[in-house]
């Protein structure tokens, strides 16, 4: 095959460009540790703490996340504790890294989840608790070069549009009260704001705003749709393939974890 043509290029990865963790199979009654008596009370501990947290807040928007870390031996998707964590409690949305991830925590959900891990004592409950290593506050990525230039905020996307609404309006409320000037993008698919103007003042109390995922410097980024609107989609004729040419194979490979 002609390589000019070839559009796929084969980058091999290097030892330091990722890491190969133990393969861990699910399906397997058998809880991942002991979920003793101390677990328990460090896990209702933990959630109280987010609880309170969430309340006492006096930016607090109801509904924010929170990081569920699991057992290196829990990280298929099979053993995820989805019966623990889920739309009756705190589901999960999203992930930060390996064997991390987001969940959707509200004080009616919080308190469902104490309620859940107080009353789990079947085999299948204590299996899904034993996936779960622990559970902690998020903390918001803030890189930030320059105190006095533009800032790009990106809250957290929730599966609620309702919830996303109302967490956008809190957030534009938020900024507005510092006199910040500021653009949201257009798309749905992202909740990002590029903020402009006494964001000196925003970034000394971004991180009890609770919503925010990240902020970075905006020098170099531009609040475009993903999609322009008079974009159309175009037919493409894809030729057939002939037999006497070495076609490269191609693999989508799905992490299980994300």
């Amino acid at each position: 095959m002609d390589n000019n043509r070839n559009p796929i290029k084969y980058i091999k990865f290097s030892e330091t460009d990722s890491i190969q963790p133990t393969v861990y199979g699910g399906g397997d009654s058998t809880p991942h540790k002991d979920v003793t008596s101390e677990f328990k009370l460090e896990l209702l501990s933990s959630i109280d703490r987010l609880s309170t947290e969430l309340t006492v807040s006096s930016l607090s928007t109801g509904v924010t996340a929170a990081v569920v870390e699991s057992e290196e031996k829990a990280t298929a998707k099979s053993n995820r504790p989805v019966s623990i964590l889920n739309a009756n409690t705190c589901p999960l949305f999203g992930d930060v890294g390996y064997a991390k991830f987001l969940v959707q925590i509200s004080s009616s959900g919080l308190a469902a989840l104490r309620e859940k891990v107080e009353q789990a004592n079947s085999k299948a409950d204590i299996k899904q608790l034993s996936a779960i290593k622990r559970i902690y506050p998020f903390i918001p990525q803030i890189s930030i070069t320059d105190t006095d230039g533009a800032v790009s905020i990106r809250l957290f996307r929730f599966e609620s549009r309702d919830e996303n609404k109302s967490l956008d309006k809190k957030f534009e409320d938020f900024i507005s009260s510092l006199q910040c000037e500021w653009v949201k993008h257009p798309s749905e698919a992202v909740r990002l704001y590029r903020v402009t103007n006494n964001t000196t003042e925003l970034l000394k109390s971004l991180s009890t705003f609770v919503g925010v995922q990240s902020a970075i410097s905006s020098k170099c980024i531009k609040i475009k749709p993903l999609v322009h609107s008079s974009a159309s989609a175009q037919q493409v004729t894809m030729p057939a393939p002939e037999s006497e040419k070495d076609y490269p194979v191609v693999a989508v490979v799905d992490s299980g974890v994300s």
